[in-house]
């Protein structure tokens, strides 16, 4: 099941790459790039942190292959439907939506390998919270836009409380359910968030 969590969660960061290459106007190619980058990005950091080699993607076809379709897809999906106001609005949404979901797989991916290396429950939390934003960081740097993680969004903080959640459940129950729960703890506070329009206090007195 984690595999298969695993791929869904490069299906929905690609896609949110994508997105954000439709928004940029970029060709084929710039959006293959992004979303690539987007898909595989926390994944490569975390293993390279971790000293995993050789890197996940490099012997299994499927991540990248994956990416590259979603890719694809989505230039020609985007082409079908034209970029009126009501579709952007839509796109939009989209992207809020599989960006959230992506962050909630892999943080709670990124948590349980952590684990598996050795680090201490704080340190594998803090691991699978980079895992699951450093993609949507890398995604939002390539485009020259400002990552959502230094904005005034609840982003990492529910990438963290996801990953603390996988680690009070998992010696309770089982790593798939705990990695079932975590996801949802994490796509459901950064969604909540964003319908609720929450933000955390800023080092500037705007109130």
């Amino acid at each position: 099941m984690l595999y298969l969590l695993d791929l869904i969660g490069v299906v929905v960061f690609a896609l949110s790459g994508a997105l954000i290459a439709r928004e940029k106007r970029y060709d084929l190619f710039g959006g293959l790039v992004l979303a690539v980058a987007t898909a595989i990005g926390g994944g490569t950091f975390r293993d390279l942190c971790l000293g995993r080699t050789p890197l996940f993607w490099t012997q299994d076809e499927w991540y990248l292959g994956l990416a590259s379709l979603t890719a694809v897809i989505s230039l020609l999906a985007f082409r079908l439907w034209p970029s009126d106001s009501a579709i952007s609005s839509h796109w939009a949404r989209a992207l809020l939506i599989a960006d959230a979901i992506g962050l909630a797989v892999f943080t709670a991916i990124g948590t349980h390998i952590g684990i598996q290396a050795g680090l201490s429950p704080l340190m594998a939390a803090v691991m699978g919270m980079v895992s699951g934003c450093f993609g949507g960081v890398l995604r939002d740097v390539l485009a020259a836009r400002e990552p959502l993680i230094f904005q005034r969004d609840i982003y990492a903080t529910a990438a963290l409380l996801g990953a603390l959640c996988w680690l009070l459940i998992e010696p309770i129950t089982s790593v798939d359910l705990a990695t079932l729960c975590a996801i949802s703890v994490t796509a459901g506070l950064r969604l909540l968030a964003i319908q609720r329009n929450w933000h955390l206090p800023t080092y500037h007195d705007d109130r």
